[in-house]
């Protein structure tokens, strides 16, 4: 939009030179685009830039409005050096000068070239710059609003992809260093039965000072302050601010600017969001809006993790009472289930399983005996051998417990891994018969466990066995009752 306007206001009055755009940002003053005239061509050229410009210089400029080739005498050495060579060489005699805005924290300065003090040629170019500077305030804050809007679309879409509240963290912080960039942050979760703010990630500057594990009380500091009011919260100056906290320490006391905002889902309070920069670089109005945006949206993400994390754990639990009430069937299998479940993950993450396959397999150890619900208590606590016809009924177990999770759409992953719990290597096992390669590596995993905790337990016909003789036992059966790669990795983890 500033090369249209420029390129229109140099056909008009002719006598201008160059129109140069100066913005003040975090990092000072960038020029970034400059339109001249070409002295050898006489057409108006134009040439991007994004350059860092002189502060003292800007500043000297903006003070002064209009400065004629006179005036540049009584400038400071250094902005006189500078003031002269740009003149010199583009041919100006005269430098006008209108501040832009976007808000009251952001904007920057419009400056045009004249060839001659004409009068009437300086108060037009005044009239020219006030409109391109109307013009490109609305234009600049309508193009922040569109890439904020851009942002966020995919911030959302990145939050919507995250299942496990630990990654869901990490996205979040990962995100806000690319919407906003910032020096510092602290993400905090709220306790409200304890009042309590902690911080679930920070920066390395408040982790060196204050440690991982520290809390910050409901009204204590901004973040604190926020907490209670669940309003957001702009600072401009922390110095000066009372509720900024350690505003006088080496270290955290260089953030100059902070922004602080509640993480609300459900009219909850999840917990708070705090960013801050060092140096001179303030946070705008613009920035402050979006931020507030942005913790909506990572207080909606967070508030569907934890739900997701709450029906999780229930769902857990129900999994491992069930396990329970069938252990408790047998009182030589109490928490066999568990034993054999936490066995299982461990193997499992060994092996390389994915995340998903290890929550598979772990779930499977929890219900593989789940079968045995259909098997009479005579059989399953009988203190001596079964007959054939009670070994028959008690090896139902296995495709009963299938068939019993099949029903459950949740449950059918892990069928197979409890179908196929007693198959073996050598295809002598049941429910049918699988070999090798053809049984799940869950099921054999899963196996392992269940055939180590039952020779490590007591049982009525016999007592535990020592864990190195156990051991010896599934180095023995490897490759025949047992997967040879499930042993080597047990023997390893032990």
């Amino acid at each position: 939009m500033i090369d249209v306007v420029a390129r229109r206001g140099a056909g008009v009055l002719g006598e201008v030179v160059g129109v140069s755009l100066y913005r003040f940002s975090p990092e000072g003053v960038e020029a970034y685009r400059l339109c001249h005239v070409d002295p050898a061509r006489q057409e108006l050229a134009e040439t991007a830039l994004r350059q860092h410009a002189s502060p003292s210089l800007v500043a000297w400029m903006n003070r002064s409005q209009i400065i004629l080739r006179a005036d540049v005498d009584h400038a400071p050495e250094a902005i006189a050096n500078a003031l002269s060579a740009i003149m010199e060489a583009s041919g100006v005699q005269i430098i006008v000068s209108q501040v832009w805005h976007i808000d009251e924290h952001e904007g920057g300065l419009l400056t045009a070239g004249l060839a001659e003090a004409i009068p009437e040629r300086i108060t037009a170019t005044r009239s020219l710059l006030r409109v391109i500077a109307e013009r490109l305030g609305a234009a600049v804050e309508r193009w922040q609003a569109a890439q904020a809007r851009e942002s966020l679309l995919r911030v959302t879409r990145e939050f919507a992809q995250q299942l496990e509240l630990p990654d869901l963290l990490q996205v979040i912080v990962r995100e806000l260093a690319v919407v906003l960039p910032h020096d510092r942050f602290i993400l905090f979760e709220a306790d409200e039965t304890a009042r309590l703010l902690r911080p679930l990630l920070q920066s390395e500057a408040y982790r060196n000072v204050l440690g991982e594990s520290w809390t910050l009380a409901y009204g204590q500091g901004l973040s604190g302050t926020v907490a209670v009011s669940r309003q957001a919260e702009l600072v401009l100056d922390a110095r000066s601010d009372p509720r900024v906290l350690y505003s006088d320490h080496e270290e955290l006391g260089q953030t100059h600017t902070l922004m602080a905002a509640p993480l609300i889902a459900q009219n909850r309070l999840l917990g708070v969001l705090l960013v801050g920069r060092i140096g001179v670089g303030r946070f705008t109005a613009h920035e402050f809006q979006t931020f507030q945006l942005f913790a909506g949206q990572a207080a909606v993400a967070l508030w569907q993790a934890q739900q997701r994390e709450r029906e999780r754990s229930l769902y857990r639990a129900s999994v491992e009472v069930l396990a329970a009430t069938i252990d408790a069937k047998d009182p030589y299998t109490h928490d066999h289930s568990r034993k054999v479940a936490r066995y299982a993950r461990l193997l499992a993450e060994a092996m390389g399983c994915s995340p998903e396959e290890v929550e598979q397999i772990e779930l499977a150890g929890l219900l593989h005996d789940v079968g045995k619900i259909g098997v009479p208590d005579h059989i399953l606590r009988k203190p001596g051998r079964l007959t054939p016809e009670e070994w028959e009924l008690m090896k139902a177990h296995a495709r009963l417990g299938a068939d019993i999770l099949a029903a459950h759409p949740a449950l059918r992953p892990i069928v197979p891994l409890v179908r196929h719990h007693h198959e073996r290597w050598d295809g002598r096992g049941y429910p049918d018969g699988l070999e090798g390669s053809q049984i799940p590596l869950g099921a054999a995993i899963i196996g392992l466990a269940d055939a180590f905790d039952t020779m490590t337990s007591d049982r009525p016909y016999r007592r535990a066995m020592p864990i190195a003789a156990a051991v010896e036992e599934l180095e023995r059966c490897s490759g025949t009752q047992f997967h040879p790669d499930v042993v080597a990795t047990f023997r390893r983890l032990l």
